[in-house]
């Protein structure tokens, strides 16, 4: 199922590079088996129940999050649920980024 998985990504991200294609895969294999068996295969219609996933997904940091709704995007037709999401948590990851300061260098 990997190969499936992995050719689905291709078809969603033409260009997607082999770091990323690796990445994705591993986030939707651990995403999938969350609901399922580990070692059962993975059938790629279970990735367009958006809720049930989005649900699954409410209690990872937004920075995770974004990731693996690409993920998604990639691999979904009707993906608007997950392209919203996507949206929201890069506007939190910025505030979150923001809010960061450097840390002041030691006085020797």
């Amino acid at each position: 199922m990997t190969k499936e998985l992995s050719d689905l990504l291709k078809k969603g991200k033409p260009n997607i590079s082999d770091s990323s294609l690796k990445t994705y895969s591993s986030l939707l294999r651990s995403l999938y088996y969350k609901k399922h068996e580990k070692g059962s295969e993975i059938k790629p219609e279970w990735f367009e129940k958006q809720d049930e996933i989005m649900e699954l997904l409410k209690d990872k940091a937004c920075s995770s999050r974004k990731t693996i709704y690409a993920a998604l995007i990639a691999i979904t037709e009707n993906n608007e649920k997950y392209k919203k999401a996507l949206m929201d948590d890069g506007k939190e990851y910025d505030k979150v980024i923001q809010k960061q300061e450097k840390t002041p260098d030691k006085v020797s």
